[in-house]
């Protein structure tokens, strides 16, 4: 066995520039609103997020306090001697701004979104995208990888995940601090570029971990800039929220501990590629990306509510996979003979125009049109079928009672396990489809048997399926 290569990263002054945007600060605000201008701000930063709050000895109305909101898209200085936070009103959550009767104008709010004053110098630079996790996530319990990670003198088992995303190259790591007892997830450029290309890629990254591992790293992302890749001198350049509605879930793809417990090799591991192909569609796709933000969303909700978004994921991965087969797959092969049996069919219903209502004459007629089309249940199978993957009869009966779902009809049966069992069957299928959309062959997990083995209830299926 070779040896392993290592790759070094300097972390110091990166953990020093975020320890110091924790501590409570002290900014002169800037902005063309009497009841703000000029007011002393306190920051502070929590789990929620960047909080500020501040008062001014100003009495203003009702009607131009109202006026603020109404401005919501300009721009919002906090300035001191060496830093300038940039940010605007729409960037924040739970924003109030209140006239007290002792006269003080107070407002106070969570900043999502802000960018520094540093920003314009690190155009063309090497930038770092840092999250705060609850716990320390490991792209090695899931992905292979080849390469280790050191930090000063300690190497570190957890690895560096190296990917190419959108022409930039980029490494992803995981870090424990001793000293500020803070897990870190680290995404970083290795070649300089443009910021906001940087930037722009950081939720599809976070979005395809989520949806691959059942790990939602973290809503809050700081920025850090360097004029060279060593980091070794980091400059903040703004913080960004992501998808505040997701968090941990269901993972698609098993982990080590399944490889070496169940499948029993590790040569089936998940490769980067396959993340790298999932952030790409992601990222170009818009169809593709709302149904795994509907998948993601679907898996904190009751049941009865993650079988209707799940029933929706379903009908748009199929829809966007149909698209390419329903041409070659329609029930009357040859394009002439179906448009002359259409054409004879409308000759027919002419003559009874005056016999019957409008309203079923154009109904029928709509009819007619689609005379040509798959049904609704040969669209959502023929995927399957494209994929050379064999549905059971279990999985199909899922897929045929989505109509159900999507109207509100929810079945009634005594088994209390019977919904959730259903669920997890409807959610793999959903899973194959937009696994197999990038080309990913591997195991994924079957839902219904995990929910079946962790309530203790007779399965006869496999907890994971090869696809």
């Amino acid at each position: 066995m070779g040896k392993i290569e290592h790759i070094e990263k300097k972390l110091y002054r990166t953990i020093d520039v975020i320890e110091e945007l924790f501590k409570p600060k002290y900014y002169e605000v800037g902005f063309n609103h009497i009841g703000i201008d000029k007011a002393v701000v306190k920051t502070t930063h929590s789990k929620e997020g960047f909080y500020f709050e501040f008062a001014k000895m100003v009495l203003t109305s009702q009607q131009d306090a109202q006026k603020l909101f109404d401005r919501d898209d300009e721009i919002i200085t906090f300035s001191d001697f060496y830093n300038k936070i940039i940010f605007k009103i729409k960037d924040c959550k739970n924003f109030n701004f209140s006239v007290g009767f002792s006269g003080y104008t107070k407002v106070s709010g969570f900043i999502k979104d802000f960018e520094t004053k540093d920003i314009n110098d690190y155009s063309n630079c090497f930038y770092r995208a840092t999250i705060l996790t609850e716990e320390l996530f490991t792209p090695s319990k899931y992905f292979k990888l080849s390469k280790s990670l050191k930090v000063k003198e300690v190497f570190y088992g957890c690895g560096i995940l190296e990917l190419e995303i959108d022409n930039i190259n980029i490494n992803l790591f995981p870090y424990n601090d001793k000293i500020t007892g803070r897990n870190y997830f680290i995404i970083e450029t290795i070649n300089n570029g443009e910021f906001i290309n940087f930037k722009n890629i950081i939720d599809e990254i976070i979005l395809a971990i989520t949806y691959l591992t059942g790990t939602f790293l973290g809503n809050s992302v700081i920025f850090l800039g360097s004029k060279n890749n060593s980091f070794d001198e980091v400059k903040l350049l703004g913080i960004k929220s992501f998808f505040d509605d997701l968090k941990n879930s269901f993972a698609v793809i098993p982990d080590l501990h399944y490889h070496r417990e169940i499948i029993g090799n590790l040569n089936d591991f998940a490769e980067s590629k396959h993340l790298e192909k999932l952030i790409d569609k992601i990222q170009t796709n818009l169809i593709y990306k709302r149904t795994i933000l509907l998948i993601c969303q679907a898996h904190s909700e009751p049941n009865y509510v993650k079988a209707t978004l799940y029933s929706v994921a379903l009908e748009t991965i199929t829809n966007l996979i149909s698209e390419l087969l329903e041409t070659k797959n329609k029930p009357i092969t040859d394009k002439a003979t179906a448009t002359k049996i259409r054409t004879e069919l409308k000759k027919v219903l002419i003559e009874y125009k005056g016999t019957i209502t409008i309203e079923a004459y154009k109904k029928i007629e709509g009819d007619l049109e689609r005379i040509n089309s798959m049904t609704n249940k040969q669209k959502l199978l023929l995927p399957f079928e494209f994929y050379n993957y064999t549905l059971e009869k279990k999985d199909i009966e899922a897929i045929e009672g989505r109509n159900n779902f999507l109207h509100g009809r929810i079945p009634e049966n005594s088994d209390k396990h019977h919904l959730s069992i259903i669920v997890g069957r409807l959610l793999f299928c959903v899973n194959f489809l937009v696994l197999k959309y990038i080309g990913f062959s591997g195991y994924i997990f079957y839902p219904a048997v995990m929910y079946q083995i962790n309530n203790k209830l007779e399965t006869d299926d496999e907890v994971l399926k090869a696809i």
